[in-house]
């Protein structure tokens, strides 16, 4: 058995060798549509050269528990193309269980790109390190399992959670089709959902999707608006479950309404909570466990630099880290960026690096501008009457990815002409991607980041056809 085990698996990497190559762009007449959406799984059907023991991928090949087991080690850009090979094989993978098992074996993976989404646009940044990089700017309306072909249905996307994609599908003739969807990019499966009970699409001011394969098979969807258009009208919130496919009106009451429209457009699963960042007054987080809304304590201000100009914040999750980014803008001395990781329960921040730009700007030289200011001195008055040139950093921070360990992390920036990783357990920077003809950063303003793998967590509930969404 040990020796037709070890055949089976020969042949196994034999077809795994003819599956991972994707067909070349010029080879099909498509052939820019091919190459912008080379990310997706190929579903053609190879041509395979005959296993060397024939008999003993016969014979194992029936024993569906092996099967099972070898499956579960594989990528799932694998499997999808695996599914072509045959009708056991599909059925296997496109298991509800099997799904389930084979998401759980990584709870917190590496993200294998960065998603960047600005109203139907995405842009798909894969983390390799490939000078050959290129920002690939996708709609997806062109991966064509959202609607039927020349259907005026197009789908808005608002964000992304292990996996699975939270969008809004919109109709231009037929408003009454329009609906919020959860779907899986991986298998092209998508659930329709239902219109929230009280909040009216118009009014609502965020819409979160919230999965975690580690703990359930089910997601769980907030919505946060008014129940009608006066300003003064109270937030409301709205929970709806994949496991029951219902919306349920939430009781309590939200701790701080003010910048409500900038606030809950972007919302961070982290440890079973939602976490809002606000930009004054108390953050907080939902707790999905007992449906209670708490304060979000914050870390204090940090700076003593003279031009002080604003206060960013940005708020994320990474491989099971939930953390904050503190960047102060005073172009007098470019202060390092703060990076704090929450404790367990949110039970306060941990200060775990100061990261200076300075060794940056000097790989990059082309990130550096100057500007004149004048120096004062401690009364507040003009030192010299002359303008000094002062050193500022052009740079837009992306995310932070940590290691394994949470104790190190890839600060992932835009600069001018590129996209880097800086490192600092190595204190090393890579280029992820370089810039054609010196696009300005300014094109990408606007776009929110989000990691981004593939996966097979089934969608909980059955999804409608193509047809379902014309009628």
């Amino acid at each position: 058995m040990a020796f037709s085990a070890f055949k089976f698996l020969w042949s196994l990497l034999l077809l795994m060798m003819n599956l991972s190559d994707p067909p070349s762009s010029s080879s099909s007449s498509g052939s820019s549509s091919s190459s912008s959406n080379n990310w997706i799984p190929d579903f053609s059907t190879p041509v395979l050269p005959p296993p060397p023991f024939p008999s003993a991928v016969d014979e194992l090949a029936e024993h569906e528990d092996l099967l099972w087991e070898i499956f579960l080690l594989l990528p799932v850009k694998t499997l999808i193309r695996f599914k072509s090979v045959s009708k056991k094989w599909n059925r296997i993978i496109s298991d509800h269980k099997f799904g389930i098992r084979h998401t759980r074996q990584t709870p917190n993976p590496n993200p294998t790109s960065l998603v960047m989404i600005r109203n139907k646009y995405i842009a798909l940044l894969p983390l390799q390190d490939d000078h050959r990089n290129r920002l690939q700017r996708l709609r997806f309306p062109a991966l064509n399992y959202f609607s039927p072909p020349n259907s005026d249905i197009s789908l808005r996307t608002i964000t992304i959670c292990n996996g699975l994609v939270l969008g809004f599908l919109s109709s231009v003739f037929s408003p009454r089709r329009n609906a919020y969807c959860v779907t899986n990019i991986a298998t092209r499966k998508f659930l329709r959902l239902p219109p929230p009970i009280q909040i009216t699409g118009s009014q609502i001011l965020g819409i979160t999707l919230a999965f975690d394969p580690s703990k359930s098979p089910n997601f769980t969807v907030l919505c946060i608006g008014r129940t009608n258009s006066l300003p003064i009208s109270p937030v409301k919130m709205e929970i709806y479950s994949s496991e029951t496919g219902e919306w349920k009106v939430w009781e309590g009451k939200i701790i701080n309404t003010r910048h409500a429209v900038k606030v809950f457009t972007r919302g961070v699963l982290w440890n079973n909570t939602i976490n809002w960042l606000t930009p004054i007054g108390n953050s907080f987080y939902f707790s999905l466990a007992d449906e209670t809304m708490r304060v979000l304590p914050m870390p204090p201000e940090c700076s003593d630099g003279m031009y002080i100009c604003r206060r960013m914040m940005f708020l994320g999750e990474s491989r099971g880290f939930l953390h904050l980014l503190d960047l102060e803008i005073d172009i007098s001395s470019n202060p390092p960026i703060h990076v704090y990781q929450m404790k367990e329960n949110h039970k306060g921040w941990v200060l775990k690096n100061r990261v200076s730009l300075d060794h940056i700007a000097r790989i990059f030289p082309g990130m550096t501008g100057q500007i004149p200011l004048a120096v004062v001195d401690s009364t507040g008055s003009d030192s010299d009457g002359a303008d000094h040139l002062f050193d500022y950093f052009t740079y837009s921070v992306l995310t932070v990815i940590w290691a394994e360990d949470g104790e190190s992390f890839d600060l992932i920036l835009m600069i001018p002409s590129q996209i880097i990783a800086y490192n600092t357990k190595s204190d090393t920077v890579r280029v992820i991607l370089r810039f054609q003809d010196n696009v300005p950063m300014t094109n990408f303003k606007g776009y929110e980041v989000h990691h981004f793998n593939d996966t097979l967590a089934p969608i909980p509930t059955p999804t409608p056809t193509p047809v379902e969404l014309e009628n």
